[in-house]
C-alpha cells in the first residue's frame, strides 16, 4: 500500500466516521494493518466509485485465539451519501471471507450499524470497558 493510499484512506475515514478520532489515530491503525509499523499487520479493504473512496474497512490482527478474536475491526466507514446501499455489508463480507479467525469490534450501543453486524452474524454478549490512562 503506497503512502498516498494510506493518506487517502485516512482522510476519508476521518471525514466520514461518525465518532471523531484524530487523523493520527486512524493513520496508526492503517499503518499497523499495512505492516508499516511493527506488529502482526491486518487488512484494509476499500470500495470506490469513479475513482473516489465511498467505503473503507480496517482490521488489525491481534495474534490471540483462545480468549479474544484473532482480528479487531478498527473501522468500517461508508460515505454519508452512499449509506444503506449495501456497501458496508459488502466490505464486511469480503473481510470475513479473507480473514482467518474471528473478528471482534467495539460499537456504541446506539449506533445504527448494530443491525448490519447482527445481520452478518456478529453476536453481543459482553460489555466492553476501557480505562484511559491520562
Amino acid at each position: 500500500m503506497s503512502h498516498l493510499d494510506i493518506e487517502r484512506i485516512t482522510k476519508f475515514i476521518h471525514t466520514h466516521y461518525d465518532c471523531k478520532i484524530s487523523q493520527q489515530g486512524i493513520r496508526q491503525s492503517i499503518l499497523f494493518a499495512a505492516k508499516e509499523i511493527p506488529g502482526l499487520g491486518g487488512y484494509v479493504f476499500v470500495e470506490e466509485d469513479e475513482g473516489k473512496i465511498i467505503g473503507a474497512l480496517v482490521i488489525n490482527r491481534t495474534g490471540m485465539r483462545i480468549y479474544h478474536s484473532e482480528n479487531y475491526l478498527a473501522f468500517l466507514v461508508v460515505h454519508k451519501n452512499f449509506r444503506l446501499k449495501g456497501i458496508g455489508s459488502n466490505l464486511m463480507i469480503r473481510a470475513i471471507s479473507y480473514c482467518e479467525g474471528g473478528i471482534s469490534l467495539k460499537i456504541d450501543k446506539n449506533n445504527k450499524a448494530k443491525k448490519l453486524f447482527k445481520k452478518i452474524g456478529f453476536t453481543s454478549g459482553k460489555l466492553s470497558m476501557t480505562y484511559n490512562k491520562i
